[in-house]
């Protein structure tokens, strides 16, 4: 099991709002797709930033990390309680952040 942290962004009149966790676990979960093999999803927010942590199951870590960087865009893209929020940075477990050249993976 891999366990992959991204942090969602507000701007503008969202910088400083405060989203509710379960919110947001519920609205991610909405997205998510069989084939995604997602095992758990924790939400922590703070005002203008919620750092979400994904719990994969056992896959390569590259398909981890794409899985969590495409259910976060899903839900960003298409949720309206997430408007104005945007991805900004995956980390490794531990809070070690991902090479340059592999932060938000496409």
């Amino acid at each position: 099991m891999h366990m992959i942290t991204v942090t969602f962004s507000a701007a503008g009149n969202s910088a400083n709002e405060l989203l509710n966790a379960a919110l947001v676990t519920d609205l991610l979960w909405v997205f998510v797709t069989p084939g995604d093999d997602l095992e758990h999803i924790h939400s922590s927010p703070a005002p203008g930033r919620v750092d979400v942590t994904y719990f994969i199951r056992a896959v390569p870590l590259a398909a981890a990390e794409s899985t969590a960087a495409a259910v976060s865009r899903r839900a960003l893209h298409t949720a309206p309680a997430l408007r104005g929020w945007h991805l900004t940075d995956t980390a490794l477990p531990g809070g070690r952040p991902y090479p340059p050249s592999r932060r938000n993976p496409s």
